[in-house]
């Protein structure tokens, strides 16, 4: 219980590690220490909007969860053809909302590489 303030502090401060091996061609360990001096003043705003485009994210499948087997229910289908019918719905609702997490790292990232000083560009 004690680990998990610290835990959620460095995920904060290493949450842009993935983007900056990509967008910078580092290896993983200056990734994490670029990333950690990107995030140094401004680790409320990045974990803040990451974290709520995650849950945002997460809302439509879960809606497709609850809403799917009563809107299949009346159709009659039978138990494997509504399992079907319930997987294609998470699908679609997964590849329409999932790519905004990796969509808000990489804002967050440019948008802290403008405050700093440093150009994403130049770093690349």
């Amino acid at each position: 219980m004690l680990l998990i303030a610290p835990g959620v502090y460095l995920w904060g401060m290493w949450q842009l590690w993935i983007v900056v091996m990509v967008v910078e061609g580092c290896g993983p360990l200056a990734a994490l220490a670029r990333s950690w001096q990107l995030s140094r003043g401004s680790w409320w705003h990045s974990v803040t909007l990451v974290t709520v485009i995650a849950i945002l994210s997460m809302l439509p499948v879960m809606l497709i969860l609850l809403i799917v087997p009563w809107l299949i229910l009346p159709l009659g289908l039978s138990d494997a053809q509504a399992l079907i019918a319930n997987l294609i719905g998470l699908g679609l609702a997964s590849i329409l909302v999932l790519p905004l997490v990796p969509a808000a790292l990489v804002a967050v990232y440019l948008f802290l590489c403008g405050r700093s000083g440093g150009s994403a560009v130049e770093a690349g």
